[in-house]
């Protein structure tokens, strides 16, 4: 259930980032991520330990070498599939990471590391993790949403800019919802009626959003849930990832009160990672 609610987490940090633009580009591909069981676990790089005597010998050299000489690295390797298409393998070492600055998306769910479907930037000519430009964890289910969006942008690029929004923002693609969602006029009517991985995404935004209407659709949203598992993700992930805006410190422990006591372990999972469990 951890590594679900991490992932779900990332997953609503990023669709939200998604733009227009950028779906209605023509270069990037959907690809499955399936790591091998070690990926993202520190290993000694450019050394081995000699089976016979148990000494860490450097592998270039032959050299013994001291425990404080050895370099310790994360390790990421793996599968990727283009849905539909090609595949092949990655892997790569990068330097730990001694300290965070900041919570990253990378730094609470890795996809190289843990697996997931992602649009990127697939070029196969650099190096490491540079062959992924612009990573987005996206939920498995959106991979039709997104092609089918980028087909309908490139047919009509001005269709994010139409007057009334709402049959977008209503419709049956969610991606093409959450894109409309930021300049749509009836945000908190969009709210009432949306569920599922879309309504925590306009959770997330109208904590971004920040304003008293927001507060207020949110704290009446809440209190009509029959199932708060995506509401409750859409705050958490907004109070990891945006923790310094006013509605991430004030709001979301209000908003998810209600539920510190349930016993699904999901949402509970969800609350602690958020530090919004007590």
């Amino acid at each position: 259930m951890t590594n679900q609610a991490l992932h779900d987490l990332r997953a609503i940090h990023d669709v939200v980032s998604l733009r227009a633009e950028r779906i209605a580009a023509a270069a990037w591909v959907i690809v499955e991520l399936r790591p091998d069981p070690y990926s993202g676990g520190a290993m000694t790089v450019g050394a081995s330990v000699d089976g016979t005597t148990g000494k860490l010998i450097d592998d270039a050299t032959g050299r013994e070498l001291a425990p404080e000489e050895a370099r310790t690295g994360l390790v990421f390797s793996g599968e990727w599939k283009i849905v539909d298409g090609s595949a092949g393998r990655y892997s790569w070492v990068e330097p730990p990471k001694l300290r965070l600055q900041g919570l990253s998306a990378k730094d609470l769910y890795d996809p190289f590391a843990q697996g997931g479907v992602v649009l990127c930037d697939l070029d196969l000519q650099q190096a490491g993790r540079e062959q992924f430009g612009r990573v987005r964890l996206i939920f498995p289910a959106w991979t039709t949403f997104c092609v089918d969006a980028r087909t309908e942008l490139e047919a009509n690029p001005d269709l994010l800019g139409a007057r009334d929004l709402r049959a977008i923002v209503e419709g049956t693609n969610d991606v093409l919802s959450v894109l409309a969602f930021p300049t749509f006029a009836d945000q908190l009517d969009a709210l009432a009626r949306a569920a599922g991985a879309r309504l925590a995404a306009f959770v997330y935004m109208l904590l971004h959003r920040g304003d008293d209407a927001a507060e207020a659709a949110l704290a009446t949203r809440v209190a009509a849930l029959a199932d708060p598992r995506w509401f409750v993700l859409g705050v958490c992930a907004a109070r990891l990832f945006e923790p310094s805006l006013q509605s991430s410190q004030e709001w979301a422990p209000r908003l998810v009160a209600p539920y510190r006591s349930v016993t699904d372990p999901y949402v509970r999972e969800c609350l602690r990672v958020a530090g919004l469990d007590a």
